[in-house]
C-alpha cells in the first residue's frame, strides 16, 4: 500500500483519488524502481497525449515480465493518481485498465481496490 502512496508517514489513508482516462501514443517502455521499494522494479510507459506525456505505472515486473506493448503503440488507459503523487508533483497514475489499440492486447488491473467501480465495463 505504501508503495503506490496511499498512506502518510502516520499510517493514515489518504481519502481522495483522482481517475483518469487518457489515450496517447506510446513513446517509451521502461522498467523502474519503486517509491518505497527500490529493489521492486515496475513497468512503465510514457505516453504522449494532447495534453503532454504522462508516465502510466502498469505493475511490477514480476506480474508482466514483457508487455505486449512497444513504442509508438496507441493505447487507452484509465487509472488513478494516487495523493501522494500529486504532493510530490509526479505526473502520472497507476493503470486500472490498459487497451493497446495497435493490436488489441489488454490488461485489467481493476481488481486493485482503488480501481473497483472505476472501469466502465465497454472501456476500450
Amino acid at each position: 500500500k505504501h508503495e503506490a502512496g496511499f498512506y502518510g508517514v502516520n499510517g493514515s489513508l489518504y481519502p481522495s483519488i483522482s481517475i483518469n482516462k487518457i489515450e496517447g501514443t506510446v513513446k517509451k517502455v521502461k522498467k523502474v524502481p519503486g517509491w518505497g521499494r527500490k529493489r521492486i522494479d515496475w513497468r512503465v510507459l510514457e505516453v504522449e497525449t494532447k495534453n503532454g506525456t504522462l508516465e502510466v505505472s502498469v505493475a511490477p515486473s514480476w506480474w508482466y515480465p514483457h508487455l505486449n506493448i512497444k513504442e509508438g503503440d496507441i493505447v487507452s488507459v484509465e487509472g488513478f493518481t494516487p495523493p501522494v503523487w500529486r504532493f510530490r508533483g509526479i505526473n502520472g497514475i497507476m493503470a486500472c485498465k490498459l487497451v493497446n489499440k495497435t493490436n488489441n492486447a489488454s490488461y485489467d488491473f481493476s481488481f486493485r481496490r482503488w480501481c473497483r467501480g472505476t472501469v466502465p465495463k465497454n472501456f476500450q
